[in-house]
């Protein structure tokens, strides 16, 4: 788990993104605001030149930025850290290098630690430590995940708490163990923060519900031979034997462990702390809105933009009506396709589906839950007015459902074929290597196309494809935006080998000795 931590750790902070954009700079201007002014405004900062922003929410005559404020109140310690160090050394003060450590401390620490999840949760499903180790680094690095790592987005804290928070569910239908009530309570806080982090963790929050609903919380009670039920014991003594007497060394410390299914009342009973703690961890939403805008309302009510006001106010969230063509466009198609840009993530979808139709019952319910989270993003992403991301290179709004996804990868590395399971490891290198390749330039790229037909996507006759615009400038043209490796004097994609040389180094050597 420290090394898969470790790993991605260095990744993120390898590369030094230049090119915020305005969703970037308008979290990242409150966590400037509330660290240097302690307040949620941030008049002084959405029209700096290093912090410019069009994403922001106008009210009373102050601006506030239109996003979730989690990312942006844990970004403060990195931020007050890093200002603590230019006044000690005396370095001169620069918002952009602040942005880079803050998104580093903040951002790339959630990665680092769902993949420490990750790891974990490979291993308790009987993948060996290294292997594990291997899946949930290139699980990072070979999907959107990694050009949201290295960016001040929601995505990636969101997606540790709502992994954080099914860890601590999972032994309710693993049949791993009794779950007490405040695990059940901490994992519904952390889905609930996730929620508040990023609003379609929701859609995690609720299906991870529903299975929590309809599957019995299996749990197990040790009792001692003589009392499985509640009737009594009897000494049974026969032609002279006292059976009691005869077995009572046997019987002093055997214990049997059996399964209780509760009624279905007592089940919903036991999701009552998961509720609680659930609205618990939403409430901070509420709390935000109402004490700037004095009503439990969305930010978007505000929204500066004319356009995205109006728009967000359409249907849910701005989601209308479910589009099989977009639907398409953010899959398989060249435009933004995840299954193929990112096919690491086309062979844990075929993992889930197996395992849903071949696996045991757990196997059934946990590859249900990741499949049903997928499709319920992939509706919602279909019937977003912006189902594009904005810049992206990659279906961002799809981003919540990929870490519980990466289950699907276990059956393929635990398959009898050693082939099978090298083929895996190599797509998720290779794929790595390419998805390092197109974020080292920026994981905001222009989409290729005016919003205007965008947002009528049937329209469109010829799609460019931003993952290729991106691959070509970096191996062609050797263009890469700043990282450590051009600080050694390395250019072009060159600058990239020291990473991937790390990789190298502690996917394929140091873990063996895990094995």
């Amino acid at each position: 788990m420290l090394l898969a931590a470790g790993l991605v750790f260095v990744s993120t902070g390898y590369i030094q993104n230049q090119r915020p954009g305005w969703n970037v700079n308008s979290q990242f201007a409150l966590t400037c605001a509330i660290a240097e002014r302690g307040t949620l405004r941030i008049n002084a900062y959405h029209e700096h030149p290093e912090l410019e922003t069009g994403d922001k929410a106008l009210y009373g005559g102050h601006v506030y930025s239109d996003k979730s404020p989690v990312t942006a109140l844990l970004g403060v310690p990195a931020f007050l850290i890093y200002k603590g160090l230019t006044t000690l050394t005396g370095a001169p003060f620069s918002y952009r290098h602040a942005r880079y450590w803050t998104t580093w401390w903040t951002v790339g620490l959630a990665a680092a630690a769902l993949a420490a999840m990750l790891t974990l949760l490979m291993m308790q499903r009987g993948v060996g430590s290294a292997d594990a180790t291997r899946l949930a680094v290139l699980w990072l690095m070979a999907t959107p995940l990694l050009g949201y790592s290295i960016l001040f987005f929601n995505y990636l804290p969101a997606c540790a708490m709502a992994t954080g928070g099914f860890m601590l569910i999972q032994p309710a239908w693993r049949g791993d163990g009794r779950i007490g009530v405040v695990r059940i309570g901490l994992g519904g806080l952390l889905l609930g923060l996730g929620a508040w982090t990023l609003n379609t963790v929701a859609f995690v929050a609720i299906v991870l519900t529903l299975v929590l609903a309809s599957t019995p919380l299996l749990s197990r009670a040790r009792a001692r031979n003589r009392s499985l039920s509640s009737q009594v014991y009897e000494p049974i003594t026969t032609h002279g034997r006292d059976y009691e007497h005869e077995h009572e060394h046997e019987h002093e410390h055997e214990e049997e462990t059996h399964l209780i299914i509760p009624s279905l009342g007592a089940n919903l009973l036991r999701l009552l702390p998961w509720v609680l703690g659930g609205i618990l961890g939403a409430a901070g939403y509420f709390i935000y809105t109402y004490s700037i805008f004095g009503a439990f309302t969305s930010p978007y009510v505000h929204e500066a933009d004319p356009f995205f006001r109006e728009q967000m106010s359409k249907g849910f969230m701005g989601a209308t009506r479910p589009r099989l063509l977009v639907a398409w466009l953010v899959t398989l198609h060249p435009f933004q396709g995840l299954f193929l840009w990112f096919p690491i993530t086309a062979l844990a979808t075929a993992g889930l589906i197996w395992r849903l139709v071949r696996g045991e019952r757990v196997e059934k319910a946990e590859s249900a839950a990741a499949l049903m989270i997928f499709a319920a993003l992939l509706l919602f992403n279909s019937a977003y007015f912006m189902w594009w991301g904005g810049w992206s290179h990659a279906p961002r709004h799809l981003i919540p459902a990929l870490p519980l996804m990466a289950l699907g990868l276990v059956p393929w590395i635990r398959a009898k074929s050693p082939a099978m399971r090298w083929v895996v490891l190599a797509i998720g290198f290779a794929g790595a290597v390419m998805n390092l390749s197109a974020v080292a330039l920026d994981p905001q790229p222009p989409p290729g196309q005016p919003q205007e037909l965008l947002l009528e996507p049937h329209r469109i006759q010829s799609w460019p494809s931003p993952m290729l615009m991106l691959l070509r400038h970096v191996w062609w043209f050797g263009q890469t935006d700043h990282n450590w490796g051009t600080a050694m004097g390395l250019t072009g994609p060159v600058s990239l080998l020291p990473l991937i040389l790390l990789w190298t180094i502690g996917l394929f050597v140091a873990t063996r000795r895990h094995n």
